[in-house]
């Protein structure tokens, strides 16, 4: 059962994307608004599955609670130096830590992976409107005398 719980958290280390812009790295644009629907699309697909990835890691971390706290894990016929040492409270002791672990980053990164849907099913209702315009405040930076000043920006897509 360690060696499950340890695999399981290893595959989920090296699967997890966590960046924060990820479309800067993905498709190397720095705002989202300028990817396509084909690459929002496929982003949301794979945010999706990456979420509900997430939440079966956290139900496996669920799993190995239960197991550590009900005492689960037996010792075998031959049991290792760590095994030897630590004795079967020990070892369950550990299941549960792992557990504790799994269920935390799966919760974390379920709810990183949903913000993250929920960003990309707004660039995506944007994109639907065949014309729009936004306006929204900015401010007006001059370098040469660093003043700035309040202004509105104008988009328009047709």
């Amino acid at each position: 059962m360690i060696k499950v719980g340890f695999i399981l958290f290893l595959v989920v280390i090296i699967n997890c994307n966590s960046d924060g812009q990820w479309y800067n790295k993905e498709y190397h644009v720095s705002d989202i608004d300028l990817l396509s629907v084909d690459q929002l699309q496929k982003s949301l697909k794979d945010s999706k599955n990456s979420s509900l990835s997430s939440m079966v890691v956290a139900g496996l971390g669920g799993f190995l609670i239960l197991g550590g706290a009900n005492q689960w894990f037996e010792l075998p016929d031959h049991p290792t130096l760590l095994e030897e040492l630590l004795g079967k409270k020990g070892m369950n002791d550990i299941v549960y830590v792992i557990g504790v672990g799994m269920v935390a980053g799966g919760i974390i990164a379920s709810i990183g992976f949903e913000s993250r849907v929920g960003k990309i099913k707004s660039a995506l209702s944007k994109k639907g409107a065949t014309g729009s315009i936004r306006i929204s405040p900015m401010m007006l930076s001059n370098h040469s005398s660093h003043s700035r000043l309040p202004g509105l920006l104008l988009k328009y897509r047709f």
